[in-house]
């Protein structure tokens, strides 16, 4: 991760392991102390990364203090006052937290989760449904009572857009829900208009209430349909290795390779550097193909 990506990374653990347990567990929260908290977790994750305890630790993403930062893996040059607007963006997200107002009410955010806390379930990664072969399981970071769902965000971009990615999820509930009507699995009614959807940004202090409709649903599957075609081009339908021996990069040591579906996507992108040209890419594996079928 650099150090963008970090910030959140931490806030999301944060919230996830800590703070939604407290609210669920009814604890008084101390956000001064929390927001220190959260930074002192940011110093661990840093320790972790640096001492490149990822490399030999059995420890999972799971685990809060678990991180890999592109300063240390890549060796990537660094300022060491980034790092400290880094952890000045966690403990703002923090101290946020309590300040937001739920969406057109005059509750807090905390106060509706409080209200809610035997129905909090945070950082649900294994919720999803399949269209064909293709499997779709976003990170949801916080569900809700019902069909509600909050999705934490630290950017301080003006232009930012995550409709769509809050729309996976909508349609991920949706289709979840059409599943166990059909099995007769607590048979609810379930519409598109009884989903929820609510983008949280801790660092702007605001809440955004993002709309999901038939017709928003429609959209997303064609996005991903059309998502998936570009996966398959790059995996080729063909697990085995073949143009560029990747043996002799010190980060690629094992089997990892040859049970890789991005093989030509990391062969790209280690043969110049790190840097996406896309066209060139996709002219490498239209090349392979070509010399596939000569072959």
């Amino acid at each position: 991760m650099n150090f963008d990506m970090w910030a959140g990374h931490i806030v999301d653990k944060f919230i996830s392991k800590i703070l939604i347990p407290a609210i669920n567990d009814g604890l008084e929260i101390n956000f001064d102390e929390y927001a220190a908290l959260a930074v002192e977790i940011g110093k661990k994750q840093f320790d972790f990364s640096a001492n490149k305890l990822y490399e030999s630790s059995n420890k999972t993403e799971g685990d809060i203090e678990y991180c890999v930062l592109d300063i240390h893996e890549l060796n990537k040059p660094y300022d060491e006052s980034e790092i400290g607007k880094v952890y000045e963006k966690v403990r703002l997200a923090i101290l946020n937290f309590p300040k937001i107002k739920m969406f057109n009410t005059n509750v807090s955010l905390y106060q509706h989760l409080c209200n809610n806390k035997d129905w909090l379930m945070p950082d649900i990664t294994n919720t999803g449904f399949a269209i064909d072969n293709i499997n779709v399981f976003p990170q949801i970071d916080l569900r809700v009572s019902g069909a509600t769902f909050i999705d934490w965000k630290v950017s301080q971009s003006q232009i930012s857009d995550y409709s769509r990615q809050l729309s996976i999820i909508g349609l991920v509930a949706y289709e979840n829900r059409k599943k166990r009507n059909q099995t007769g699995e607590n048979p609810r009614k379930i519409d598109y208009d009884h989903i929820s959807l609510f983008e949280v940004n801790l660092i702007k202090g605001t809440i955004k209430q993002h709309s999901f409709n038939e017709n928003i649903a429609n959209n997303v599957y064609d996005h991903i349909f059309l998502n998936s075609r570009d996966i398959s081009l790059i995996r080729q339908k063909d697990d085995k290795p073949s143009y560029v021996t990747m043996i002799k990069y010190e980060q690629t040591e094992g089997h990892g390779c040859s049970l890789c579906k991005f093989y030509e996507l990391c062969t790209h992108l280690t043969n110049s550097k790190h840097n996406y040209d896309e066209a060139a890419y996709f002219k490498s594996l239209t090349d392979e193909f070509a010399n596939t079928l000569h072959d």
